[in-house]
């Protein structure tokens, strides 16, 4: 069925499913509609991640508490909880919102072919502005940590043999990409895209920041997801996200795995020259897509069920804040940061 503009419908947003919406109150209602249920996929993956570690520290100190008062968890056992925790926390709530929703899945996770030249420079340029995104990240660790605070630095077991080093390769640069994409961008933002493309994008970006939970990660997941999400939007392959993810994930395993088989000098040069390189790419490739003026696609969205564009960004974002699975999120999430800065998480 086909809109039609009368007297009657011109001031009224048609939807394909719900039919001529009349007031904006009620696409602000459509909104926190999508944005409970993502949010609370979202707290979901924050909550299992929490009561995994917990029951896991729980068994440990029942059945093996040696290993708690000791080194902890053998590295193998500590990368293979992790690859299928994060397979568990991120992607069960977000694969039981997509089984009870009508739309097919190719209307979430898409996959399109797209140039491949045009496909590659926006890796590059994407990869790069996620490496520039520890500068940021970096600054808030040291004033924190100035502040007598806890910064949130992770430290993670890089291994201590070839078998740990392809176990903890997997378990950062693998599985994470696969399930925190198909989330993020498959799920939440192509959920959120019947909004706006430019809300879609900040609201997922954000999730994506608070997902991490942690006062220092989340500067540098915000900016990762805004890259990772623009080019979601602008090619629609989830497969291109993947792939950008892997390449700021995969950089930060170079040292771990390098220092068990070359010098420590000799490890940070090559981690540096990688890093720098990267940047370096993603400069050169963010010009050339200027210069082929290919940054911003010509070609019209497939996405063209907006039930409230013609809402403000300001009133979408008083619908933002309003939502409760939204409102949930963000409190359980300040409060893991407040109790994490405060040594208590």
């Amino acid at each position: 069925m086909n809109s039609i503009n009368t007297p009657l419908t011109q001031n009224m947003v048609y939807h394909e499913k719900y039919g001529y919406i009349k007031e904006k109150s009620l696409q602000k209602k459509f909104i926190r509609h999508d944005l409970n249920h993502t949010h609370l996929c979202v707290l979901a993956a924050i909550l299992l991640s929490t009561f995994l570690s917990f029951v896991l520290s729980m068994v440990l100190s029942t059945f093996a508490p040696y290993m708690l008062m000791t080194t902890g968890l053998p590295p193998y056992l500590y990368y293979i909880i992790n690859m299928f925790g994060s397979a568990f926390t991120i992607g069960l709530p977000f694969f039981v919102y997509l089984a009870f929703r009508k739309e097919g899945v190719n209307e979430y996770l898409r996959f399109k072919k797209n140039p491949k030249f045009d496909s590659l420079l926006l890796v590059f340029a994407a990869a790069g502005l996620c490496m520039l995104a520890n500068y940021p990240s970096m600054l808030i660790m040291e004033l924190v940590e100035g502040a007598g605070l806890d910064g949130g630095a992770q430290e993670s077991l890089a291994g201590t043999n070839a078998f740990e080093s392809v176990l903890y390769f997997l378990t950062i640069a693998v599985f994470p990409p696969l399930f925190e994409e198909f989330a993020f961008r498959g799920v939440m933002l192509s959920t959120l895209r019947k909004h706006g493309d430019g809300f879609a994008l900040v609201v997922s970006s954000v999730a994506f920041a608070l997902m991490h939970a942690s006062i220092s990660a989340m500067p540098f997941a915000l900016i990762c997801g805004f890259a990772m999400g623009y080019v979601y939007l602008r090619t629609e392959n989830l497969w291109l996200c993947v792939f950008i993810h892997f390449i700021n994930n995969a950089n930060a395993t170079i040292p771990g795995i390098l220092i068990l088989y070359l010098p420590e000098d000799l490890t940070n040069l090559i981690s540096n020259i990688i890093f720098y390189a990267l940047i370096l790419l993603g400069i050169i490739a963010f010009v050339v897509l200027l210069v082929r003026k290919t940054l911003v696609s010509n070609e019209e969205s497939q996405i063209k069920r907006c039930i409230s564009c013609d809402l403000s960004f300001g009133g979408k974002l008083s619908a933002y804040f309003t939502s409760v699975g939204t409102l949930a999120a963000l409190i359980v999430t300040i409060g893991m940061i407040v109790l994490s800065m405060l040594g208590m998480y």
